[in-house]
């Protein structure tokens, strides 16, 4: 267990660190073969889905290169369509190379769960959730509301989908 309740923020710098240490460890010998440039990078959604973990993603690209630059075309929550451009990213070389994977990783996780609750109707979620855990308001047919954070959290073996309105 742990010995005090993070916040949000505290947990996805924790998740981004510990993410980074497993794929590249103290250092990414692959990404030090090319020169250190500022490139120029698009990230290209293939099929439908409900955006969710931009702040996962900028934060790991941001934590190896703090003057990246992510401009996004969608918002959080937002059912991106297929074949469309996610955001385009600015960054050093070296750090968009050892960041990729992990960057990307959380924006499929994140997106697949919120992507999976999107066509939902209520009825249906109020099994599997705890209804206290999402506040009523964002219940408007369908569980995908615009402007929301989505953060998968794991209570004990039930996963649910927390919406933090903006």
């Amino acid at each position: 267990m742990f010995e005090y309740n993070e916040s949000l923020e505290q947990a996805r710098q924790r998740n981004i660190h510990d993410a980074l240490m497993e794929d590249i460890g103290t250092g990414d010998w692959t990404a030090k073969l090319v020169p250190s440039k500022s490139v120029k990078a698009q990230l290209i959604v293939r099929q439908e889905a409900v955006l969710c973990g931009v702040d996962w993603f900028e934060g790991t690209l941001k934590k190896l290169d703090p003057n990246a630059k992510v401009s996004s075309n969608y918002i959080e929550g937002d059912l991106m369509k297929p074949d469309t451009k996610v955001c385009d990213i600015e960054a050093d070389s070296q750090a968009l190379l050892s960041a990729e994977r992990t960057c990307i990783n959380f924006l499929q996780t994140l997106s697949w769960t919120a992507s999976m609750w999107m066509p939902l109707p209520v009825p249906a979620l109020i099994p599997k959730v705890a209804p206290f855990l999402i506040p009523a308001r964002l219940f408007q047919g369908y569980v995908r509301p615009r402007n929301t954070q989505c953060v998968l959290a794991v209570v004990k073996t039930n996963a649910w989908l927390c919406g933090t309105a903006s």
